[in-house]
Parts: C-alpha cells; structure tokens; sequence
C-alpha cells in the first residue's frame, strides 16, 4: 500500500440522526499502491449501546477503490469510532485499516 499522505484516519462522517438509514463511503484511493483493489473488507463499530449502531449492508465499490456502508439505529449524543479493515489483491496480499468517528445527533 501507498504510504498515506497525511493521516491514518478518515475524516468525520457527517452526523447521523438516531432515525436516519444513512450510507457512508470509505474512499481507500489515497492509500492504495497502483492497480492494487479491495478484495475484503471488514467493519468494525468500536461499542454497544442501546439501541445499537448497526451495520445493515456494505459493498466494495464498482472500481475497488472504496466500501460503501449502510448505517442505521445509534444512540443519541454518542460518538462512535468506525473502522474500515481491507485486504488487497496484490501478492502478498496486504491488510490495513483506517477509521472515522461518526457522532450521533438530533437533526
């Protein structure tokens, strides 16, 4: 994987209202190393609570450069930490994650 330019993390997502079905996008193309592409993928939410923070569907992207994460539920005024965890095609191939922090906000 490319070296990353300037973070290890993702930015902020927008907030989510307790009541909103939102998708959010973990764009990978920063750090991945020329015609490298997401094979896998794994999410991660960093805590439980009620009612939880739930991760109903996730896809890799069309051109493999991202994973496209549908959200819903969260407990309103927590913040949660979100981790997107890869493993590339190349060969070897090479695991690496990044994370963002979404905060849970009445809008």
């Amino acid at each position: 994987m490319a070296t990353p330019l300037h973070s290890t993390t993702f930015p902020p997502m927008p907030d989510k209202d307790p009541d909103a079905v939102l998708f959010y996008l973990f764009d990978w193309r920063k750090w991945l190393a020329g015609t490298a592409v997401i094979q896998s993928y794994e999410i991660l939410i960093d805590r439980v609570t009620d009612p939880p923070l739930v991760q109903e569907y996730a896809t890799v992207v069309q051109d493999g450069t991202g994973v496209r994460v549908r959200i819903t539920g969260g407990q309103l005024g927590q913040t949660y930490t979100i981790t997107c965890r890869i493993t590339t095609n190349e060969s070897p191939a090479q695991t690496d994650d990044r994370s963002a922090i979404l905060r849970v906000r009445q809008r």
